[in-house]
């Protein structure tokens, strides 16, 4: 079932302690760098394998484009590369979070 209008945020917050993906979250810091996305799924049908692949491979992209690079090489430093790929995984949770389960329960 497709909705209009249908979308999740993906919003991650950046400090010098570390990353992490919050959604609907107050969080108090002293000097933030936030970087939030939206990804789309309205046109696709959640009820099928194929839009549940589709709606993944988005959110997993979306989150790598806010999130920055995962590979040494990119990330220009293990420390980065290692914060970037546990801030992927957090946002792809936290996203994954937002996706209405009678929807994706209907294949399951």
């Amino acid at each position: 079932m497709a909705g209009i209008g249908a979308s999740i945020g993906i919003l991650v917050l950046s400090v010098s302690a570390g990353a992490g993906a919050f959604e609907g979250e107050t969080v108090e810091t002293t000097a933030p760098a936030a970087r939030e996305t939206t990804v789309s799924y309205g046109d696709l049908d959640l009820t099928s394998p194929v839009g549940q692949a589709t709606l993944a491979h988005r959110i997993e992209r979306a989150a790598r484009e806010v999130c920055g690079a995962t590979d040494l090489r990119r990330a220009g430093s293990l420390a980065l590369a290692t914060r970037n790929s546990a801030c992927v995984e957090q946002a792809v949770s936290a996203a994954t979070r937002q996706v209405p389960q009678p929807m994706v329960a209907a294949t399951e």
